[in-house]
């Protein structure tokens, strides 16, 4: 699966969009199925879809990150402009993590661990 994550350095924009769906959709697959794991076995088909989705996503926030650069560096941006830009977007993506994980916990607490999974969040 890793070498999908090279598909999205060819083509640069359409590349990168195939590889997040394929990333999105086994990761998608792995909560659905982390939903549905009855036991020892459930729960290990569903983390090895989730490593193929991860494995497959490997590389695409690097190639963001040279995206967002580039586009700064044409813009005619200075150096310690870039770097307060890509410092408030990195403390959006960690905020956004956080996020998600408060979210699913909350889910999970209310309306069950099954329920959650299952709704993909």
């Amino acid at each position: 699966f890793f070498w999908l994550s090279d598909i999205a350095t060819i083509g640069r924009r359409r590349g990168k969009r195939y590889v997040g769906v394929v990333s999105f959709l086994l990761m998608g697959l792995g909560h659905f199925g982390l939903g549905l794991a009855a036991g020892f076995h459930g729960l290990l088909s569903s983390a090895i879809v989730f490593g193929f989705g991860q494995a497959t996503s490997t590389g695409l926030g690097t190639l963001w990150k040279d995206d967002v650069r580039d586009t700064l560096r044409e813009e005619g941006r200075s150096v310690h402009e870039e770097k307060l830009i890509m410092n408030i977007l990195g403390s959006v993506r960690v905020m956004t993590l956080i996020g998600n994980s408060l979210v699913v916990g909350l889910l999970g607490k209310y309306v069950g661990l099954r329920w959650t999974s299952r709704s993909g969040v």
